[in-house]
């Protein structure tokens, strides 16, 4: 599988993932994939937060 089908893949991943939304507005790929980059951004912070106050103490 070469690089250009695993990227087609994840934008399908994205589209699908962030549909669930709404389903009365159409989302472009840009509000996709910031809803997308939003959700592992609120995932993630609070792991960082931790480790960063773990490792200063």
């Amino acid at each position: 599988m070469d690089s250009n089908n695993i990227s087609q893949y994840h934008i399908k991943f994205v589209l699908l993932d962030t549909s669930l939304v709404s389903t009365t507005t159409f989302f472009t790929y840009d509000d996709q994939w910031l809803a997308a980059n939003l959700f592992f951004l609120d995932f993630f912070l609070p792991i960082r937060n931790t480790l960063m106050l773990l490792f200063l103490d």
